[in-house]
């Protein structure tokens, strides 16, 4: 008689592990499409660095927009998967010129690597609980984008007229 062939027990490659608990929970649920398109650029990244820098992750727009999402809806992705305990930001980045810009470093929460994950979305206990972090994360957020929105409203308007100009000289030259 012959041996029943041995079964394969490993994996051949890099992998991020989602338990199954947390694809069926109620805060994986309430993910949208730019949310999933967040974890996964965060997944990558945590890949990328063979799985020993969660906590330093830095995820740029352009590796998420590269994904699929619209460079408008990042930050409310991002605000929405930290609400719901998939993602800690652990350093607030800093949009500027040069050497005065960093970017922002996340830790997933479901990933364990040199410490165990603190699976934080577990605290979702119900719809109107994700909802209202949900809603406080874009409050949040919306604080923290108004003074540069009026600062950059502030520069469009010193420089319409000089805008005005130049559609006036290309108009001209056509």
């Amino acid at each position: 008689m012959s041996a029943l062939p041995k079964k394969k027990t490993k994996i051949g490659g890099q992998f991020v592990a989602h338990l199954r608990e947390m694809r069926n929970s109620l805060a994986w649920w309430m993910l949208t499409g730019n949310d999933k398109l967040v974890l996964e650029a965060m997944e990558d990244e945590h890949l990328a660095h063979a799985s020993t820098q969660n906590g330093k992750l830095a995820v740029t727009y352009d590796a998420i927009a590269a994904r699929g999402a619209r460079r408008q809806s990042i930050a409310k992705a991002i605000a929405r998967v930290e609400a719901l305990g998939f993602v800690e930001c652990t350093h607030r980045g800093r949009a500027a010129q040069a050497e005065y810009r960093f970017p922002a470093t996340y830790r997933l929460t479901y990933v364990t690597g040199n410490l165990d994950g603190t699976h934080e979305w577990r605290r979702i206990t119900s719809q109107a609980h994700g909802e209202a972090r949900i809603a406080a994360a874009m409050q949040e957020l919306e604080e923290r984008s108004r003074p540069l929105r009026q600062r950059l409203q502030r520069a469009r308007v010193a420089n319409a007229p000089v805008a005005e100009e130049r559609r006036k000289a290309n108009a001209n030259r056509q």
